[in-house]
């Protein structure tokens, strides 16, 4: 089987913190954010969704997830499937599908009625994600 992979720069999680700290201490010692924008509450927020991104079980978890919304739109929607015992926190091993870059059905890349195809489809997965998943 083909895998693609996704893996984590060594350390990058580990940088989250001591990066955004230096990022508030050179905000407060310019003296360039607003007072009153809540400046610790959004950089909290950034941690947090940080730290989230760099946890690839977690990504697993919901990749699995999307692909059992996905397998009922088998013939527009597909999912790969996550290769578990190759997945790690910083690994993320998935099953190799052939495809092409959407921005390739631009211009003379494709015609109007596949664009159109792509558009309405981009739109209706949009509205499944928010109404049904």
């Amino acid at each position: 089987m083909r895998v693609a992979l996704k893996m984590q720069y060594t350390g990058i999680s580990n940088s989250i913190d001591s990066d955004l700290n230096n990022f508030k201490m050179l905000i407060d010692m310019l003296g360039i954010f607003p007072r009153g924008l809540y400046l610790n509450e959004a950089i909290d927020v950034a941690r947090g969704e940080l730290h989230w991104e760099c946890n690839y079980e977690r990504e697993a978890t919901y990749q699995r997830a999307y692909r059992e919304h996905l397998l009922a739109y088998p013939k527009d929607f597909y999912c790969p499937k996550v290769v578990d015992h190759l997945s790690t926190r910083t690994l993320l091993c998935s099953e190799f599908v052939e495809g092409r870059e959407v921005d390739t059905f631009m211009g003379s890349g494709g015609t109007q009625a596949m664009r159109n195809r792509i558009g309405g489809l981009l739109l209706q997965l949009c509205f499944k994600e928010l109404f049904e998943f």
